[in-house]
């Protein structure tokens, strides 16, 4: 059975670990990025589905040309 994917987007190292433990102790596969380039790079490269997104309110979104 396939894992629901999750890509956390936050600056705060330790607020994703925390979250990224709860979130697989539910079975969530779960992707992590420190900035909102980065959760673009993933979003763009990653081969599989991403379900959910979740991201702080303060995460600076880039312009995507």
């Amino acid at each position: 059975m396939l894992k629901t994917r999750i890509l956390l987007v936050d600056t705060d190292i330790a607020f994703l670990r925390i979250t990224a433990d709860f979130l697989r102790s539910y079975g969530f596969e779960v992707l992590m990025a420190l900035d909102s380039k980065e959760a673009i790079t993933i979003l763009a490269t990653f081969p599989v589905h991403i379900a959910v997104v979740i991201t702080s309110v303060v995460t600076h979104v880039i312009a995507i040309s």
